[in-house]
């Protein structure tokens, strides 16, 4: 597992750290972190999302580009935003041009 982050620096050392922070806690031995989200999302079967409600529309525009239809998206973002009250599945609508489900959690 490979998360894309901007700034792959402070993951990496915190993986390196986990086993200090919760003894007896072990990260897997391949997982690491990178910067470049085309490369990890290339290399995956499920994209897991995992980021404040602020920035899922920057984040799912060039997300929506790099998907295949092979591939699932979960997001794991809640909340709504305050300026126009959308929940994250209505803000990932558009641009991965799908409907928001609405009977989801």
């Amino acid at each position: 597992m490979t998360p894309a982050v901007k700034r792959p620096e402070p993951i990496q050392s915190v993986l390196k750290g986990i086993g200090r922070i919760a003894q007896g806690v072990e990260c897997p031995e391949g997982l690491t972190a990178s910067g470049d989200m085309a490369e990890v999302v290339g290399a995956s079967e499920i994209v897991l999302m995992v980021i404040p409600t602020p920035f899922v529309a920057a984040t799912v525009a060039p997300l929506a580009e790099l998907l295949r239809p092979d591939q699932i998206l979960v997001s794991c973002t809640k909340g709504i935003l305050n300026d126009t009250l959308e929940t994250p599945n209505e803000v990932c609508a558009l641009p991965l041009n799908t409907e928001p489900d609405h009977n989801q959690p």
